[in-house]
């Protein structure tokens, strides 16, 4: 349920190298969103920290306290949506390469600061709905297999080891595979490539990094290994799908 939905404030900001933000510091109630369209950030919020990358969707509840910071080398860059609604979905998520959104999200500040106010908020009233009722894919999997997913994006690039995921999880590496099928439909191994593949969508789509750079960063020092797999999971090179917005 999600009523009385009122967008407050929306902007492009592009911050300076030594930015950071505790979310108390304003005073805010209600929701945040971000989109980010370059750098990334890292925003800590209780127990959970998450890693945002370009084309990543973040949503705030502003009814707990988040620390956020960022690499100076590459700053920040984001869509923001400030409002406030009635609804019984309460927590942050984030929402992991989802063109639709994003691009609606996009559509709607850009047109709620122009003349076409009324259409924006149409947009904008479109995407937080959707943002709130995705389903998250984490829900409803045992905890082992939520903390090493959670464990899997905290160590991006790095790619730890079966045996080490296992190890941190309680489980032999065969009973962590299985749970793995069970509740994901893939392996941890071929989790980890899904999502260094996310990621290196994101910065194709929505950065100026070379192909060799989005290689490294992915956790790829051969970029002809890099543009093989990339090819075999998507369909096409990381050239060509750079090319589809």
């Amino acid at each position: 349920m999600m009523e009385n939905l009122q967008i407050l404030f929306t902007d492009y900001v592009k911050c300076g190298a030594e930015w950071s933000w505790n979310s108390d510091t304003n005073g805010w109630k209600g929701f945040h969103i971000w989109c980010v369209n370059e750098g990334g950030a890292r925003i800590m919020e209780q127990d959970n920290t998450y890693d945002l990358l370009p084309g990543d969707i973040f949503l705030f509840d502003l009814s707990s306290t988040h620390i956020c910071t960022h690499n100076p080398l590459r700053p920040l860059a984001v869509t923001t949506v400030y409002f406030t609604c009635d609804t019984d979905r309460r927590g942050s998520r984030l929402i992991r390469q989802n063109p639709f959104l994003f691009q609606a999200v996009q559509q709607g500040v850009r047109y709620s600061r122009s003349s076409c106010r009324k259409q924006g908020l149409l947009w904008l009233h479109a995407a937080v709905y959707e943002i709130f009722h995705l389903p998250d894919p984490l829900h409803a999997v045992p905890e082992a297999v939520a903390t090493v997913c959670r464990r899997i994006e905290e160590a991006f690039p790095l790619t730890p080891s079966l045996a080490q995921l296992a190890r941190e999880a309680g489980y032999s590496k065969n009973q962590l595979m299985r749970l793995f099928r069970q509740y994901l439909g893939t392996t941890p191994i071929q989790y980890i490539l899904q999502k260094k593949m996310e990621y290196a969508k994101g910065m194709l789509l929505y950065s100026n990094l070379s192909i060799t750079e989005i290689a490294y960063h992915t956790g790829y020092t051969d970029i002809a290994y890099f543009t093989k797999t990339f090819k075999k999971l998507n369909g096409c090179t990381p050239t060509e799908y750079r090319k589809i917005l």
